[in-house]
């Protein structure tokens, strides 16, 4: 199963992201008290961005060899691989759907993040809902007008 999100951003609002946010679940809470002081509506789903160092991220990556059998999870399931990374800096592509869990995301978050490995080597995937963020970071939202 493949399906394909899209946006135009023409401009990025950039916030910082407080030391408080560190872990992938204050992340999901944070996204959306941003996207408000940021001006978005937060009652529909959205794409966001965020520049930020990383402690650890544990990540997941999919070969697109499943068939769906015995069901749509256990085909997932099957056909992902998983690893982590450790101190390295990320620029990372989400959207946040407030409405419909597993549609965009996953079943249990309204938030999936892509993320691509900004220092040393070139490294990319899916966010596989655990991270830790050093203090400093940002976030951006599209403010398209």
């Amino acid at each position: 199963m493949a399906f394909l999100a899209f946006g135009r951003v023409t401009q990025w609002k950039e916030l910082p992201i407080p030391d408080r946010v560190s872990q992938f679940q204050d992340l999901e809470q944070f996204v959306p008290e941003a996207a408000t002081m940021a001006g978005l509506d937060t009652t529909d789903a959205f794409f966001f961005r965020i520049r930020a160092s990383v402690k650890y991220l544990k990540w997941f990556i999919v070969d697109g060899m499943g068939n769906l059998l015995p069901d749509p999870r256990a085909s997932f399931e099957r056909a992902r691989y998983l690893g982590g990374l450790d101190d390295t800096e990320i620029d990372a592509l989400g959207v946040y759907s407030p409405g419909v869990k597993g549609v965009f995301t996953n079943a249990v978050s309204h938030i999936h993040l892509h993320f691509r490995t900004t220092r040393g080597d070139d490294f990319v995937g899916h966010i596989d809902d655990e991270i830790l963020l050093k203090p400093g970071g940002s976030i951006y939202f599209g403010v398209n007008g």
